[in-house]
């Protein structure tokens, strides 16, 4: 399972797209020091330190965060930092065509992989940047923000608001059916799986490590799905 796994699509797989990524990040990549070695998934995978194929940048917003070709590869193999800086290129690029939706799970993204290299306050900021980015459409984004709030929660180590975000979930859930449950439950898995491993670094209280009830979440294509 990965550790940040996608809503499920129709899969793109690896594909050119992926493996475009892989010979680019590979032959670029360098020896990483040994404080990052955490982030190295795999002995025979080296991280990257430079060049983003151009291709991946004009990727659409499904192909790119909700697919293998994207930014998730590098999450994948470990390599945290690289995912972070091809999510912050990929936003820049994207400028206007991104819609806040899109916008608000890119920076989460983001955030979730400065978390994972330990960075909370970088993690932090960029999740300060997916709430001002759902709040243009805060009744639709209403259990998202709650998400986030529990995540910053976590990376607070604030216990007492990462419990008020799943008990505030758990209610929204309630009254939901269908995809927006499924979407929801998804969430709420990994907020108390980030409860039950409090302690714990975040890339390993958000994995299936922890969040042993996360649920499978398919959905059918549209534009600006959720994590």
């Amino acid at each position: 399972m990965r550790i940040f796994p996608a809503v499920s699509r129709p899969s793109l797989g690896a594909g050119a797209f992926g493996l475009a990524l892989i010979a680019t990040f590979t032959a670029h990549a360098a020896v990483a020091p040994r404080h990052q070695a955490r982030e190295t998934a795999r002995p025979s995978r080296k991280c990257p330190r430079s060049t983003i194929p151009p291709t991946v940048l004009s990727l659409n917003f499904a192909e790119f965060d909700q697919s293998s070709g994207g930014w998730r590869i590098l999450a994948d193999w470990g390599c945290y930092r690289g995912a972070a800086a091809v999510i912050r290129r990929y936003v820049a690029a994207g400028g206007a065509a991104l819609t806040p939706p899109e916008r608000a799970i890119l920076y989460f993204h983001l955030a979730q992989m400065l978390a994972s290299t330990g960075d909370r306050t970088a993690a932090l900021s960029a999740l300060g940047l997916s709430q001002r980015a759902s709040a243009q459409q805060s009744k639709r984004f209403a259990s998202w923000d709650v998400y986030v709030q529990g995540t910053i929660a976590f990376l607070r180590q604030d216990r007492r608001s990462l419990i008020d975000a799943i008990t505030g979930l758990e209610k929204t859930a309630a009254g939901q059916a269908g995809t927006a449950k499924l979407v929801t439950e998804l969430n709420l898995a990994t907020l108390r799986g980030l409860r039950d491993c409090f302690v714990k670094d975040y890339s390993v209280a958000y994995s299936s490590e922890c969040a042993v009830a996360r649920p499978h979440v398919s959905l059918p294509p549209a534009r600006g799905t959720q994590p």
